[in-house]
């Protein structure tokens, strides 16, 4: 890499021949390297005072639904394959409802490291991402019919047919994730909470598509406590990214609320203290149903919250 570099530097000024070489050089851009490292230090340094406690919260919540994973990636590298948590008839089996749950960890573990290093705006590409899977995920292994026809469908034109067919199609995400709720809470979820989330999503959309608001706005950090702002070059803590997390965390929180109840209802699954992995999925999500009782409802002004929210588990 540096040979090439300097070759490259080399080529430029004999090729521009009114450019010095001391214009651009390998050590200049070795200086902006050596910066961009010592920036990212101090990024998270600042960040860490203003959004640890929400970062931390959701370290909290990837670290509980990784161990749901493992729970599922062990019991299929077991000898007998004995399944732990999906039922035996089901098209699915405990490998893949383990690499789903991954993706929804990883991708919220990207959403935190993207915003502890000042990339907001390229947080909120991945949050779109997150908050379509978390929907999907409960519907897919609540039917056999509907995880057999995304299954299947490994070509682009194939994907895209039962992307079709399953979630989009007259708006069935939206649909069939608010029957869930009802099914497998045993309570009706307001209609204020689905508007919100709707506007939530609407809004995160922009960045995937490119919004002229989320391509000029989002170049741009926001400083803590003040209304200052400044270009964000090579990543700049923002207080934007509050935001991004505290929707984040949500959007987790109201997945493990859902999500278990849907492998119970249909899979008749409960956690099995025994088991190394489910002790610790556990353990986890006892603190954080008991931290949420911090952020949830008094600072957020979720007053449209059902009841089961507030809950212990």
């Amino acid at each position: 890499m540096r040979k090439s570099l300097a070759n490259v530097c080399k080529q430029f000024s004999n090729k521009h021949t009114l450019v010095g070489e001391d214009r651009i050089t390998r050590a200049t851009i070795s200086d902006i390297q050596k910066y961009m490292e010592r920036n990212a230090r101090n990024v998270k340094k600042t960040t860490k005072l203003h959004i640890q406690e929400i970062a931390t919260d959701i370290d909290l919540q990837i670290i509980c639904l990784t161990s749901l994973a493992i729970t599922c990636l062990e019991s299929w590298q077991e000898q007998k394959k004995r399944r732990k948590i999906v039922m035996e008839d089901f098209p699915a089996n405990d490998m893949n409802l383990g690499g789903c749950l991954l993706n929804i960890a990883n991708t919220a573990m990207a959403i935190n490291k993207l915003c502890l290093e000042g990339l907001d705006t390229q947080a909120r590409v991945l949050v779109r991402t997150l908050d379509e899977r978390l929907m999907q995920t409960p519907i897919l292994f609540a039917s056999k019919e509907d995880y057999k026809e995304w299954h299947k469908a490994e070509s682009p034109e194939d994907s895209k047919s039962a992307h079709y067919r399953v979630f989009a199609r007259k708006k069935r995400l939206y649909k069939r994730h608010a029957e869930l709720e009802s099914i497998c809470l045993g309570t009706e979820v307001s209609s204020e909470l689905h508007a919100w989330k709707q506007e939530n999503e609407d809004f995160y959309s922009m960045a995937v598509h490119g919004a002229s608001s989320a391509v000029q706005i989002g170049s741009w950090a926001f400083d803590f406590g003040s209304e200052g702002m400044r270009p964000n070059l090579f990543g700049t803590a923002s207080a934007a990214s509050i935001g991004t997390l505290k929707h984040t965390r949500f959007q987790l929180f109201w997945f493990m609320i859902l999500f278990p109840a849907v492998l119970e209802k249909f899979h008749t699954w409960k956690p099995d203290v025994k088991d190394h992995w489910q002790k610790m999925y556990m353990v986890s999500k006892e603190c954080i149903f008991g931290s949420a009782h911090e952020w949830l409802v008094p600072k957020n002004n979720l007053y449209f919250l059902p009841e089961i929210c507030t809950k212990r588990y």
